[in-house]
């Protein structure tokens, strides 16, 4: 069974709805575009200052690294060996792997359990679980300390 396609073309009060619709968008596509940039920038100096030497970091920040590569290899090789940096990056390697693991454990059957079967108070088991994304770790993570603390 063969389909037919059928064009149509778009009706001026159409097109103008549309360009509107575009113009409202502005602004944040302005917003997101200097968000982009900021952080785009602040990666690349962050990436040439790890090929500096100290005295070319704290002589001159906003400068390009004189003898990049050197520098580079050995800040990096520094940082790897002198601080430990594999054991830590398998550290988290390893922590990362078992908590991914162990929250799709749980969260897979109980996000099933709560879609699929209906119980008293099931709406707000789901808004507390949602409320809890809502709020970042570290915004309470000062806070409960201090309570844990005083407990």
């Amino acid at each position: 069974m063969a389909r037919d396609f059928v064009i149509t073309a778009k009706t001026p009060a159409e097109m103008s709805a549309e360009r509107r619709t575009r113009r409202r968008h502005i602004p944040a596509y302005l917003i997101l575009i200097a968000w982009a940039s900021v952080t785009v920038f602040i990666f690349v100096w962050l990436l040439m200052t790890s090929f500096k030497t100290n005295p070319e970091v704290f002589g001159s920040p906003w400068a390009f690294p004189t003898t990049p590569l050197e520098a580079g290899s050995a800040n990096y090789g520094k940082a790897w060996n002198v601080s430990k940096m594999g054991i830590y990056f398998g550290n988290s390697v390893l922590v990362t792997t078992i908590s991914v693991l162990l929250v799709v454990a749980v969260s897979a059957p109980a996000s099933y359990a709560l879609t699929r079967i209906q119980f008293p108070g099931n709406g707000l088991l789901s808004y507390y679980f949602v409320a809890g994304m809502g709020l970042p770790l570290q915004l309470i993570m000062i806070p409960l300390f201090v309570f844990l603390a005083q407990f």
